[in-house]
């Protein structure tokens, strides 16, 4: 990981990988729903009359289980976290244009629930890009070096302030994206006519998180058991 806590792996999945997550995006969002109980996948967040989250999409997707389960995946977690690893995290992110959708600075700390202390140093998120991430359509925004300086509350969804030192984290499809737990960022709106979807996989030391599904046990892929995933 980037001293800054947050890096990009260029390319490690393919425009054909990454055309057949868009295609089942698309196929997910006529069979899913706010009704649906967020451990049986699929689960959607609206704002505004659009979408915004769709909650564990890999349990009812082939493409997005083959994805978060792929080697190339897997093993870059594992040289981050060790052997024994959890996942606490795994949604579609849409930000689409018009949708107004914005997130003011934050750590994503503020977010991880059912942990032990500790899981501030032990936390890996990672995001693969499915389109294009670039400045105009809300691409993530970093600032380095400000750890100690964010609130660990919810931050509210308004843009963020702007300082001279942010860094913006632009990507390409296939493109992923990784950040620790105290990486401070956010993102602004997206003012351009393209969509900017992304695949999201958090994992933590499993030390650190007993209530979640394994991801690796003694360095080997399990199934993911949605019993685990501690909400309804």
């Amino acid at each position: 990981m980037h001293s800054d806590g947050f890096m990009k792996v260029e390319g490690m999945f393919s425009q054909a990988e990454v055309n057949s997550l868009r295609a089942s995006v698309f196929e997910m969002l006529h069979r899913t729903g706010e009704d649906r109980k967020y451990r049986e996948g699929g689960r959607m967040q609206w704002r505004n009359g659009y979408p915004a989250l769709m909650f564990w999409p890999r349990l009812i997707n082939w493409a997005f289980d083959n994805t978060t389960t792929d080697h190339r995946l897997a093993e870059f977690v594992k040289s981050e976290l060790g052997d024994d690893v959890r996942q606490l995290n795994n949604q579609v992110y849409f930000r689409l244009p018009g949708d107004g959708d914005a997130f003011d600075w934050h750590q994503d700390m503020a977010f991880r629930q059912n942990v032990q202390p500790g899981i501030e140093t032990a936390y890996l998120q990672t995001m693969i890009c499915i389109d294009p991430m670039t400045v105009d359509n809300g691409c993530l925004w970093f600032l380095p070096g400000a750890e100690e300086d964010v609130a660990r509350s919810k931050p509210p969804r308004t843009e963020p302030k702007s300082f001279p030192w942010e860094v913006a984290l632009t990507a390409d499809p296939g493109d992923l994206l990784a950040w620790t737990a105290t990486a401070v960022h956010g993102s602004r709106k997206n003012t351009s006519q393209q969509s900017r979807m992304t695949y999201m996989n958090g994992f933590a030391k499993a030390e650190f998180c007993e209530a979640w599904p394994w991801y690796l046990k003694g360095g080997l892929l399990q199934d993911c058991d949605k019993a685990l995933i501690p909400y309804d």
